[in-house]
């Protein structure tokens, strides 16, 4: 490479080859005996130089409102030439404004910079563009009235997207006796939006209500509908004595699509002879809710996807997935909202024809139904807490519709229903938690070498049904409880296999005939607590964008389901509330609240909480929740905080003081009452942990309030509140095992709710046992024991404090 071939000559004696030097082969004739010589000239071929353009964009995407930046590379590589009139230009591209360009440009256009030179040697020019993609919002609002008689056509679309998909810059280049380079570079553009179709048309009485408002600020779309339809042909007259008749029956659509958080809701009724329907449909950035009540004749449908994240493959199982169908004449109300990473549905239904409803949520759960007669339905779905709900009452009956004049579709078809919640993997039938080489994933994180997790299958199905009157609920994916009276067929299975394959349930059921059942099924682990128990954890810290994320972990770890369980964070001072994983059911500039209609036993909820910190915040975040789970007319509470530091120095560290005092009872000298009392001197709230140690040889026997976390002998207790001057009081009894003197600490770590400081305080109490006949042991001295000479004891008179390790541990 880099040669050329001038010259290629053959001497060849009987002229029997031949030479192309155009095409730079030759033909040798090469007999035998005979010799021929072949001359050929090679001459390096000289460079082409010429001038070299480069435009490099170092965003590959960005979303609107980010700048896009650009580098333009004008070089020269051509040692000892230099180029006249040179001249660099950029053209922007449509719909970007322009932030910054360096060095200055020589002219410039609204669309056009341009750069001069009058020579151009050898080496190269720089220049740094920045353009943005500006955010345009757009607001539409429309109210509509519309009432008559005849063929009616809507067709309505909204999406709050904005084009281009992506912007295209080109840089140009110019010299004398040089023609024009260019170099182009792509960025694109990421602008997820939100979508409302609607359709409707049909002929007959019709009368429409509709206020619509769209905002491309926030991605949001609000309609609320109401429409009323009846089916009947109409003739309409045209000119020259001919007309035009209607006979379509009612369709009525609508379909929500948020790119944003990966789902879709679809609501259409169609073949129908009278419609009768009020509808709300709400969409923005963080989710979105579909309302309808809806009285119909023809045939139904309404579904509502969730994907697992909004880019997820179709193949990827979705978070949620729903579908209903209906033919013949039913009255729906139904709920359907989806937020952050959860979906709550609350539908009722009740009608006669035929019906198909099937409802998924992830892997885990579903519950489902079909057949033709009577149907009635009460059903409640919250995927965040595993839970669903459902009253159902289904008579067997034939059907049949007309969709035209001309087709009619007659069905009977017996009840089938059914309900099942699992963890883990199922295949035919056999429950798979993994194995030591792991060739199932299990449903959480596990290290194949360490353990294998607990799965369990609890479901039941009904089918060939006459009529069916059942309630069940499912609390987690550890508890049903079902009360069901059938005619037909009933199937129940419960499955389990214990961590690491220790223990198995394996559970069948069949009935046939008439029957009415009661079930409660429960599949968990030893609780933590021999009560009703709660335990609230939060982790927050803060982002390089002021944004403070926090993780608010919630677990029912008691004996008994907790139904409802409501969650109220009381936002630190100067924050912002920006979004979270599940939709808040309230929301004020100081707290969020939450509510799951029930939580079982063993089961936990997670919910992410983002704020915006502002210019007002303090240095130290302080973010507090308190839980309340409701065991009947009882609150089983919880409390936790995250203060989050900024590193700076406390101005003003609370002052707090605490006091401890120990009594044995009365009437039984081994029973030690205990008293805590924490005071806030300081002249803001503050927020407390109170950590208490008890020495061992001591059983807590009961405490008031709650700990709300209780590891062996550690007690502790968090103080969301507490208000200046105000003393907050815990009590609790424990009885002594062995005779002895017992020391026992307390410590509280207090925080300034305003972020203002910190301070630790700390107490002591102190008790003699020596009523238990039962002599005390030390652990300073291994297995070993002194003889009972009281020599574990100080002498009377002089004062010892040890600390609790070192104090009597065991009787």
């Amino acid at each position: 490479a880099g040669w050329d071939l001038t010259d290629l000559v053959i001497d060849d004696p009987d002229g029997g080859s031949s030479v192309d030097l155009a095409s730079k082969t030759a033909t040798i004739d090469l007999d035998a005996g005979e010799a021929i010589a072949v001359k050929f000239t090679n001459q390096k071929e000289q460079e082409v130089c010429t001038l070299e353009l480069s435009k490099t964009a170092l965003n590959t995407t960005v979303t609107r409102g980010e700048d896009i930046y650009y580098v333009i590379k004008l070089c020269n590589n051509c040692t000892g030439v230099v180029y006249r009139n040179v001249t660099l230009w950029d053209v922007l591209p449509a719909g970007v404004e322009l932030v910054s360009v360096y060095p200055q440009p020589t002219s410039s256009t609204p669309t056009t910079l341009t750069w001069f030179f009058g020579e151009f040697g050898t080496g190269c020019f720089e220049v740094e563009i920045v353009v943005r993609v500006p955010i345009v919002d757009i607001n539409y609002d429309m109210e509509q009235g519309v009432q008559g008689e005849g063929f009616v056509n809507v067709h309505n679309d909204y999406d709050t997207h904005q084009g281009p998909e992506s912007v295209k810059n080109c840089a140009y280049a110019k010299a004398d006796y040089v023609a024009t380079i260019s170099f182009c570079a792509t960025t694109g553009i990421v602008d997820p939006g939100t979508e409302l179709k609607r359709r409707e048309s049909g002929s007959g009485t019709y009368e429409s209500d509709e206020v619509t408002a769209m905002r491309t600020e926030n991605k949001s779309i609000h309609t609320a509908a109401s429409l009323s339809a009846v089916y009947r042909p109409t003739t309409f007259n045209l000119p020259s004595g001919r007309s035009i008749t209607y006979g379509s029956k009612w369709t009525d659509k609508s379909k929500a699509i948020n790119t944003i958080t990966g789902a879709t809701m679809n609501e259409e009724y169609t073949h129908a002879t009278s419609i009768d329907r009020d509808r709300s449909v709400d969409i923005d950035d963080n989710g979105t809710t579909m309302k309808t009540e809806v009285t119909f004749e023809g045939s139904g449908h309404i579904g509502v996807l969730k994907k697992e994240e909004p880019d997820s493959h179709p193949k990827v199982t979705p978070a949620y997935e729903a579908t209903e169908d209906y033919v013949g004449r039913f009255n729906v109300t139904e709920t359907a909202d989806e937020y952050g990473s959860g979906v709550r549905s609350n539908k009722s239904v009740t009608g006669y024809g035929y019906t198909a409803v099937d409802k998924r949520v992830s892997d885990s759960q579903r519950t489902y139904e079909s057949g033709t007669g009577s149907y009635e339905s009460d059903e409640i779905i919250d995927t965040s807490v595993n839970y669903i709900a459902k009253d159902i009452n289904l008579v067997h009956g034939p059907t049949s519709y007309d969709y035209t004049p001309d087709v009619t579709v007659s069905q009977d078809m017996k009840w089938n229903e059914g309900m099942w919640s699992k963890s883990g993997k199922l295949m035919g039938g056999e429950l798979l938690a993994g194995n030591r080489s792991c060739p199932v994933r299990p449903v959480q994180t596990y290290d194949c070498n360490k353990s294998i997790p607990a799965v369990s299958y609890i479901g039941e199905r009904y089918s060939s049904l006459d009529y069916l009157k059942k309630e069940t609920e499912a609390i987690g994916l550890n508890e049903m409880n079902t009360n069901a009276s059938f005619s037909g067929m009933a199937q129940y299975k419960v499955k389990a296999t214990d961590t690491n394959r220790t223990g198995k349930i394996d559970n069948e059921e069949l009935y046939v005939g008439q029957y009415g059942i009661t079930r409660k099924v429960r599949l968990g682990g030893v609780s933590k607590y021999d009560r009703p128990h709660i335990t609230v954890t939060k982790e927050g810290n803060l982002t390089e964008d002021h944004m403070a994320e926090y993780v608010i972990y919630i677990e029912n770890d008691g004996t008994t389901t907790l139904s409802p369980v409501n969650i109220r964070d009381m936002l630190p001072p100067g924050t912002e509330y920006i979004t979270s994983s599940m939709r808040p059911s309230s929301l004020t500039d100081g707290e969020v609240s939450w509510s799951v209609p029930a939580l079982g036993v063993g089961s936990s909820l997670e919910i992410e909480l983002e704020l915006n910190i502002t210019e007002f915040a303090p240095d130290d975040i302080v973010n507090r929740v308190q839980v309340c789970g409701m065991d009947g007319t009882e609150c089983i509470s919880a409390a936790a905080y995250s203060a989050i530091e900024s590193g700076a120095l406390p101005c003003c560290p609370p002052e707090v003081f605490v006091d401890k005092m120990a009594r044995l009872d009365a009437s039984d000298p081994t029973l030690v009452h205990y008293a805590i009392m924490v005071k806030n001197n300081a002249n803001s709230t503050i927020v407390a942990t109170v950590t208490d140690r008890m020495p061992t040889g001591l059983t807590l026997l009961g405490a008031s309030p709650e700990p709300n976390s209780l590891g062996g002998l550690l007690l502790q207790w968090v103080l969301l509140d507490i208000q200046p001057g105000e003393v907050r009081s815990i009590e609790y009894d424990a009885r002594a095992n062995t005779d002895g003197n017992y020391v026992n600490s307390v410590q509280v770590d207090a925080t300034s709710v305003d972020g203002r400081g910190y301070k630790t305080a700390e107490a002591a109490a102190q008790v003699q046992v020596s009523t238990t006949a039962i002599a005390p042991r030390t652990t300073r001295y291994g297995g070993w024991q002194p003889p009972n000479w009281n020599m574990t004891s100080p002498d009377e008179g002089i004062t010892i404090e040890l600390s609790p390790d070192e104090d009597i541990v065991e009787g």
